[in-house]
Parts: structure tokens; C-alpha cells; sequence
């Protein structure tokens, strides 16, 4: 559903950000790391707040693979 959103209207930030979220607590890091990069490009203010802020994304914070993103205050 969530991809079909994005196929739909790809600048609906809800969607890579639940996508992000999902594969990060599944550890699907490649998945996570394409849809951060990507919402990052496309909303990097909601992005940047979201990853920082939003404890779903704990599990990924620390990987070095996500360093693009910036680190928890």
C-alpha cells in the first residue's frame, strides 16, 4: 500500500516515512537506507526531524550506513 502511495504522489512524506520506519524494525537496512535517501531529497527538513526525533528509528540511528542523516541531539 505504502509503495503504491509513492507510485501515486512520490512527495507523500507520510509514506517514506512509515516505509523507513517498517524496514527499520524488520532490519531490512538496504530498503530503509534507499527510502531515506530519498525522502531526504525530497523532504529534508520532515526527514531530518522525523529520524532524529521518532524512536522508531533507534535500531538504525547508529549504523554507520546512516550517517547521512543527522545524529540525535
Amino acid at each position: 500500500c505504502l509503495r503504491q502511495a509513492l507510485q501515486i504522489d512520490p512527495d507523500y512524506f507520510n509514506a517514506y516515512y512509515n516505509l523507513a520506519a517498517l524496514f527499520a524494525a524488520q532490519h531490512r537496512y538496504d530498503e530503509a537506507e534507499l527510502i531515506l535517501r530519498e525522502a531526504l531529497v525530497r523532504h529534508p527538513s520532515e526527514t531530518a526531524k522525523a529520524f532524529v526525533r521518532d524512536s522508531q528509528f533507534d535500531s538504525i540511528r547508529e549504523l554507520s550506513r546512516f550517517s547521512f542523516l543527522p545524529a540525535k541531539e
